[in-house]
């Protein structure tokens, strides 16, 4: 006989629940061909119905290796190990049936009955709710749920679920009143065993109140030190917080500290732990754990405020072209608050000019303020600009040797040359070292002043002897004998070319 036959003589069998018969015919098969998944799984039921369930469980695995698709093996293997109390082996191979076979009702079924051995109450419940939606009239998958519920201790929802399993199947052997009941008793309960709950937590937190106050009970914050990272909060400032406590031996946990204002228009907590300043005045910070007030510090919030500013320089005279950089001290009407940016300014930026960082550059001849402000508080120094008398003299120089070097820039006074010198001596010491001069020049409009130099015959050096009013044309002076006399006009810092000499 061919393995077709073989096998349907051995599901006959099993059909009319002649197992041994059909073990032969499977037997049979399994001898002409070992390589049939459904031949081991009619084996595998057969011992399954003898109880023979070590073999069964043989089967049902060589079903699976040989197809591991078929879903009836899954589920019969998952009966047998459920059966043995190998509930979580036998949630596994429902699942695999269910995976296979998603719409089987038994698959489904015996998923939720492994869930309920497990514990998995929740998942159950999931399980049973599908059942209903598959199944709605069947009054087994309500009573289910009820038991699930009952063990979730949703009482109302179990005793909904029993009810309506009643409903539909009036007799069907379902203990539904024992159930409600039993559901009605345990809500009772729990709101009675709630109700004592609070009332003995609320008796204890009064108690803790009274024995806190009266110092009987001593809190779980001992050594509490708090302080902000400085002595004052300026306005639109903020400040750390930090607090440091340690808790009694007994106890066993950490404890949260919080932070809030006494007055929160002067002062904020912004964050967990800092301090913002709103405006001047003292405020109090709370440090606050279990809605208590264990630890407060003042603060003082104010208005940064300078109360004295100096500016000083070593000299008030500078030559033409000189630098020098300002020294400046400012004090503050509390320590540590943050000083103002010092704020420069000439009164006649051509004489002298100033930068932000308070250098100083003499840029012309004549006088001019430099003005300093930090906050409120202005200082003035009076700067005196006059001219580099050693650049003069190289310019004297270059006139000497070079005819064609211009010095003049200025339109007015461009080639523009001192002339009609006249020069006399009104003193002589008779040593032929030192003579008093009077010289006289022809004087022109527009011209700042005149600078009157000599030079030794011989020599090449220049020196300066005196500086004149433009509008003078005359002077007095004394300068070594035998000396050649020389005169230059300025107008706005420009010098014009040398006079020839006289002497």
């Amino acid at each position: 006989m061919s393995y077709s036959n073989f096998e349907s003589k051995a599901e006959k069998c099993k059909n009319s629940k002649v197992y041994e018969k059909a073990l032969q015919y499977c037997e049979l098969a399994i001898m002409v061909d070992n390589t049939r998944s459904n031949i081991y799984f009619i084996k595998g039921y057969c011992y399954s119905m003898q109880r023979r369930y070590s073999d069964a469980l043989k089967c049902y695995s060589k079903s699976i290796e040989l197809n591991s698709r078929n879903h009836e093996a899954y589920n019969y293997k998952g009966v047998v190990l459920s059966g043995l109390g190998n509930h979580l082996e036998a949630l596994k191979n429902f699942e695999n049936a269910i995976h296979i076979f998603e719409n089987n009702i038994a698959y489904i079924a015996n998923r939720g009955e492994e869930l309920i051995y497990l514990g998995e109450y929740e998942k159950a419940a999931s399980c049973f709710e599908n059942l209903i939606e598959r199944e709605p009239n069947n009054a087994k998958w309500y009573y289910k749920k009820g038991i699930v519920l009952d063990k979730l201790e949703a009482y109302i929802g179990a005793s909904s679920a029993y009810k309506k399993a009643k409903e539909l199947n009036p007799n069907y052997n379902i203990p539904y009143n024992e159930n409600r009941n039993k559901a009605i008793a345990r809500l009772k309960n729990m709101i009675i065993s709630s109700i004592s709950c609070i009332f003995i937590i609320c008796c204890g937190i009064f108690a803790r109140y009274i024995l806190y106050s009266t110092g009987t009970l001593k809190p779980d914050i001992v050594n509490i030190n708090m302080y902000t990272s400085k002595d004052v909060i300026e306005v639109n400032k903020e400040v750390e917080i930090t607090e440091e406590h340690s808790l009694r031996p007994e106890c066993s946990k950490n404890i949260d500290v919080s932070f809030k204002s006494s007055d929160n228009s002067i002062a904020i907590v912004d964050g967990k732990k800092s301090v913002k300043g709103l405006k001047p005045g003292t405020a109090k910070i709370l440090a606050i754990a279990n809605n208590k007030v264990i630890k407060e510090i003042e603060v003082k919030v104010v208005q940064p405020k300078v109360i004295d500013f100096q500016i000083s320089n070593e000299k008030s005279e500078f030559s033409l072209g000189e630098t020098e950089e300002l020294r400046s001290s400012i004090k503050m009407n509390y320590d540590g608050v943050t000083k103002p940016k010092i704020q420069y300014s000439s009164t006649n930026s051509n004489v002298v000019s100033v930068d932000n960082a308070g250098i100083m550059r003499a840029l012309g001849l004549g006088n001019a303020y430099i003005i300093a402000k930090a906050g409120e508080v202005e200082r003035r120094i009076l700067v005196n600009v006059i001219p580099d008398t050693n650049q003069l003299y190289e310019n004297k120089k270059r006139l000497q040797t070079d005819n064609s070097y211009e010095i003049i820039t200025m339109e007015n006074i461009k080639g523009y040359k001192p002339t009609g010198l006249k020069l006399n001596w009104s003193y002589y010491d008779g040593n032929e070292t030192i003579c008093e001069y009077n010289l006289s020049w022809n004087r022109v409009e527009g011209v700042d002043q005149y600078n009157i130099y000599y030079r030794k015959k011989g020599e090449t050096d220049f020196g300066t002897l005196t500086k004149i009013d433009g509008n003078e044309n005359s002077c007095k002076f004394t300068a070594p004998s035998n000396s050649e006399i020389f005169i230059a006009a300025v107008k706005n810092n420009v010098e014009s070319m040398h006079s020839d000499h006289v002497f």
